[in-house]
């Protein structure tokens, strides 16, 4: 028996946390998923997410993750565990469906993310500073897409110590 890809487990994991938990309580756990500091998960404050992962694996193979480690892997002997190879897909299917929100019809997409950085770089004036910054940036094999607004002054001051550069003009 060939194993699902873990792609297939996290969309099929994703519909049956929906339907164990409700999917007003999906966006209550990413809500809560949002303001951890760890790696646990909100959707056991729900419902025992182990058993609804392990209901995924039966609805996709006909089998739980304990008779799916003896049909794929004959050196197999632990009762109540997973094989090495179901416990891989078990942990990344985990992670795409929390990557996902636990969106079925996400999982798996590429997703645009923004990310804030600072970096320190050797200049004689901000203008440099800013024209440094790009180069790092697209050294590091980093894309730099630059959204400008106009910028007024009167309406708010550069913050002191700061210097305004208009990066659309470099």
């Amino acid at each position: 028996m060939k194993l699902p890809s873990a792609q297939t487990i996290a969309a099929e994991f994703c519909r049956q946390l929906h339907k164990a938990i409700g999917t007003r309580n999906v966006a209550l756990v990413n809500r809560r998923n949002a303001r951890r500091n760890d790696s646990s998960c909100a959707s056991h404050d729900f419902c025992d997410a182990n058993m609804v992962m392990d209901a995924a694996f039966q609805k996709i193979t006909g089998k739980d993750t304990d008779a799916l480690s003896y049909a794929t892997d004959p050196h197999f002997k632990g009762e109540g565990c997973m094989s090495d190879d179901v416990l891989a897909i078990w942990s990344e299917a985990w992670s795409l469906a929390s990557a996902a929100r636990f969106s079925a019809e996400d999982v798996g997409k590429v997703r645009l993310y923004t990310v804030q950085y600072s970096i320190q770089v050797n200049a004689t004036n901000p203008i440099e500073a800013a024209k440094e910054t790009l180069r790092h940036i697209q050294q590091n094999g980093c894309e730099a897409i630059f959204a400008v607004k106009p910028f007024h002054a009167k309406d708010r001051p550069t913050p002191k110590g700061y210097t305004l550069v208009d990066l659309s003009l470099l």
